[in-house]
């Protein structure tokens, strides 16, 4: 692979899906060593360090962002089980107020039971 080849394929990492491999890369690299002249190993090497330069901030990247969605998880975890405490706790609150509704219902027909007993 010519040097410029290299050099375009160097370009074109990170850049799409079609992407050469920076394995295809350093194999040529190796078939051509021999016929490169100083400014284009320089100019290579260049490459080479930004396109890595580029790879580890992508990589620093996807860390922040995993690293964010991992702390929404835990705090959409974390009030979840807050909703299912307050859920539990209405659940106790209401099953009470139903059985002293039932209790004051009862007591209200007795007593208009007794009512009914005492008017003439």
């Amino acid at each position: 692979m010519p040097v410029e080849d290299i050099l375009a394929s160097l370009a074109a990492v990170g850049t799409n899906e079609n992407e050469p491999s920076l394995e295809d890369i350093m194999s040529a690299l190796e078939t051509e060593q021999d016929t490169m002249n100083e400014d284009e190993v320089a100019e290579i090497m260049g490459m080479m360090e930004e396109v890595l330069d580029a790879q580890m901030q992508k990589t620093e990247i996807i860390k922040q962002s995993t690293e964010q969605n991992k702390k929404r998880l835990e705090e959409e975890k974390s009030r979840r089980i807050q909703m299912e405490e307050i859920c539990t706790r209405l659940t106790a609150v209401a099953e009470k107020a139903e059985g002293i509704v039932a209790e004051k219902a009862e007591e209200i027909g007795k007593t208009e039971h007794l009512e009914d007993k005492l008017d003439p």
